[in-house]
Formats: structure tokens, sequence, C-alpha cells
């Protein structure tokens, strides 16, 4: 898929059925992208964290909702959201990099925060490659990188 064939992309809130497919895009995605910036310990948390139980009941209670971004029939990107406002997970399928569907991701998620939840503002815990494309959808720095638990992160926040 070329960026010009964008159009048959389809965006759309992930279902039950979606989970697994999802959450193992996030983990192939993560592993060919951001793990080498990752120790073993961060690695592993990352991994605790898209597998929990706690994660996918608050998916099923409306907690977490998950858009997936997806083209003949199979997912090719997931976003999500944590704590109301809070960028959970932004992962593109690394051969559909660089062809706008973050961005459309993110536009989405920006759409139904400004519309259904009538927030004004997203923040995410930017992976170090991140940082960058955050920057250029106008999120900008609150503070230093730091480390937790073997994970580098960068807080930022968007105004909406």
């Amino acid at each position: 898929m070329k960026k010009r064939d964008l159009e048959g992309l389809t965006i759309r809130w992930a279902g039950k059925e979606d989970w697994n497919a999802a959450v193992e895009l996030v983990w192939r995605t993560f592993l060919a992208s951001e793990a080498k910036e990752y120790t073993e310990e961060g690695i592993r948390l990352f991994s605790e964290f898209i597998r929990s139980r706690e994660l996918y009941e608050m998916f099923l209670k409306g907690q977490y909702p998950v858009l997936l971004a997806v083209c003949d029939g199979a997912p090719v990107g997931v976003a999500s959201l944590r704590f109301e406002t809070r960028l959970s997970l932004l992962f593109v399928e690394k051969c559909h990099w660089r062809q706008g569907i973050g961005s459309r991701l993110l536009q989405k998620l920006t759409e139904y925060l400004k519309n259904e939840e009538q927030r004004y503002i997203m923040t995410v815990m930017a992976a170090p490659g991140a940082v960058d494309f955050y920057k250029k959808h106008g999120f900008y720095c609150l503070g230093e990188e730091r480390e937790y638990g073997g994970i580098r992160v960068t807080d930022m926040q968007k105004n909406l």
C-alpha cells in the first residue's frame, strides 16, 4: 500500500474479537523498532503491560479505547487511550511506516477526545524514537527523557 492508496485504509474502533491481533501487532512492531532502546527488564515490563488481564478488562469495560487501522481485512496500525487523555499505544506495522497511518490514527483519537469526550489535551510518554513524530504533530516536551524499569520515555503534551 503506497501513500496514495490510503483511501483503502479503514480506521475503526476495535471490538473484542480484535484484541489478540492488536496486541500481537503491537508486540511485533515494538520488537522491530523500540526494543533496541530498552533493557531486558523494560522489554519484559512492556510485554506484561500489553498482555495484562487488567488492560484487557479495561478494554472490555470501555475504559481503554483502541483504534485499528485496517487494510484488506488485516490490522496494520493500533492506537489507544488510557486514563482518558493519555495516548497509550501507537504502533504501525513496519512495512507500512511513512504512509500516514500513524498520523491518521492520531488524528482520529484527537477528534474523539475533542468531540466525544470534550477533552482538550492529549499526553504521551514517548519512546525515544517517537519524540520527533509527536513534535511534528503538535506535542511539546514536558521535561527531559527519563527511565523507569528499563523503559526510556519523554513526557509530552498536545493542546487540542
